[in-house]
């Protein structure tokens, strides 16, 4: 269980979780919500919102935001912050629990044209458009 006496305000942020559903993902859900964000989880169904809500019992409070939404694709997550931007304001921080990573690019360098390698699964590839921009 959290210690929510050693957590930091994040009363002010908006953590937008892809893969928040997951087993990782659960966790950084969690541990958000305790330090007082809002966050957004895409799931690609209502039954699989209601399902997380659920698991997420007492920790699931207004702050949970959970949209149906196929991210799948750059227009896809490009709708995704829209939707952020109007129901809550914009995107401060998005945390990425799901696929793989591999020794390339930046994950803010990448774009619709950059291929993947097999061992990385489609959906961190959605994600740039996401990441607020980054220093240097």
């Amino acid at each position: 269980m959290f210690d929510h006496t050693s957590l930091p305000d994040l009363s002010e942020r908006r953590v937008l979780i892809p893969g928040g559903t997951g087993g990782v993902g659960e966790g950084a859900v969690r541990a958000y919500l305790a330090a007082g964000a809002q966050v957004v989880v895409p799931t690609r169904s209502q039954e699989r919102a209601e399902e997380f809500r659920a698991l997420l019992g007492k920790a699931a409070t207004e702050r949970l935001h959970l949209f149906e939404f196929d991210y799948t694709t750059f227009a896809g997550a490009e709708t995704l912050v829209a939707t952020m931007a109007d129901r809550l304001g914009g995107v401060d921080d998005v945390v990425v629990p799901i696929g793989g990573w591999w020794h390339g690019k930046q994950l803010w360098e990448i774009d619709e044209g950059t291929g993947r390698p097999p061992s990385w699964t489609w959906r961190p590839r959605t994600w740039p458009c996401c990441v607020p921009p980054c220093p240097g």
